[in-house]
């Protein structure tokens, strides 16, 4: 009797296996090792945070099991013949609501040279994203993030303390997401109360929380479009985006070189902290060519990765204790890393404790 319970149970399991393949196409996706990109689309709620957009580009790559995050600048001017240059954000804005989605998708095509296929979206106003973070520990939450991160995240003020703060969310997301957050989720987006759109299906929360939850955290890659101003307007460097489609199109290999230069700069407001990073990189054989101060200052430390050498760049990591990794791809770069070091870095040496006594 119990042999044949288990039969039972096993063809049941086989049956259901199938029928979540064909429900979801993630399963498809990653049977045949093709890369998920999804679009994620945050805009300002009218009540809170009205005028702001923030836009992400999230890959999956099933064949490495490795995530990639891009981040899209919304002030990016996007040139078009016979009509005023405006911005990503404000052309967004210019489109009726329920047309906004297909118009981002569309712009982001075209940003990509329709090199990048969107396979999913997901739409949602600032409101709907607190409340979601609301699933999670929110006490925890405030604690690393303080009780105004959303509007940090959304802040334009200071573009790489920003992105930091993007990152550290995605980050606990990742980490803190579990199985039976799915249950809360379905109901999430049955809340009639969110403004939310997506092409997700409710059952591909399951194979979502399997790719989740077997993602390695240093495994997680972080890339910002290269852009220069011209004409007082922030627009992509060409030459360098070339690199970004070759990294979304895993075509862009890490740079493993042995020997790597940086640049170091204090970007907070305690003293000496780019000599004492550049005396402990050195010792661990880092080749620092050029240190000193950074008049933008930063609460978070960021390394700014320009060769893709995930290796080296997690290394000065673990080196300074702090700091978190973007990758900003340039086919002739000036240094092959700079290290923006920021408030929550902590340094110490023989001086301070002379200082100290």
């Amino acid at each position: 009797m119990f042999k044949k319970i288990i039969l039972v149970f096993f063809v049941c399991l086989i049956i259901a296996s199938s029928v979540l393949y064909y429900l979801s196409d993630i399963y498809e996706y990653i049977g045949l090792h093709k890369t998920i990109n999804v679009l994620v689309v945050i805009e300002g709620s009218q009540e809170t945070y009205p005028n702001t957009l923030k836009i992400l580009l999230c890959q999956y790559i099933p064949k490495t099991k490795r995530i990639q995050f891009l981040f899209i600048n919304e002030n990016i001017a996007i040139l078009k013949r016979k009509s005023k240059t405006r911005t990503l954000k404000e052309l967004f804005y210019t489109e009726k609501e329920n047309n906004r989605i297909d118009f981002i998708q569309k712009e982001i095509a075209k940003l990509f040279n329709n090199a990048l296929n969107i396979d999913y979206y997901i739409y949602l106003n600032t409101d709907t994203l607190n409340s979601f973070l609301k699933l999670f520990n929110k006490t925890e939450v405030n604690k690393l993030f303080g009780d105004n991160f959303l509007k940090n995240i959304l802040n334009n003020s200071n573009y790489l303390n920003n992105i930091v703060i993007n990152i550290k969310v995605i980050k606990y997301v990742i980490v803190n997401f579990n199985r039976r957050m799915i249950i809360d989720i379905i109901k999430f987006l049955k809340n009639n109360n969110i403004v939310m759109s997506t092409n997700f299906k409710w059952i591909d929360c399951i194979p979502i929380n399997h790719i989740i939850k077997n993602i390695n955290i240093k495994d997680i890659t972080f890339v910002d479009i290269p852009t220069v101003i011209r004409r007082n307007r922030i627009e992509i460097d060409d030459i360098s985006f070339d690199r970004v489609i070759e990294i979304l199109n895993n075509d862009f290999t890490e740079d493993n070189r042995y020997k790597i230069n940086l640049k170091v700069l204090n970007a907070s407001n305690k003293n000496r902290l780019a000599e004492k990073a550049v005396n402990m990189l050195r010792q661990n054989l880092f080749d620092v060519f050029y240190w000193g101060n950074e008049s933008q200052k930063n609460d978070f430390t960021i390394i700014l990765d320009r060769i893709n050498n995930h290796e080296k760049s997690s290394q000065i990591v673990d080196i300074l204790g702090c700091g978190e990794v973007l990758v900003v791809p340039n086919p002739k770069p000036f240094v092959d890393m700079t290290v923006l070091i920021g408030n929550d870095c902590n340094l110490y040496d023989k001086l301070d404790k002379i200082q100290k006594k």
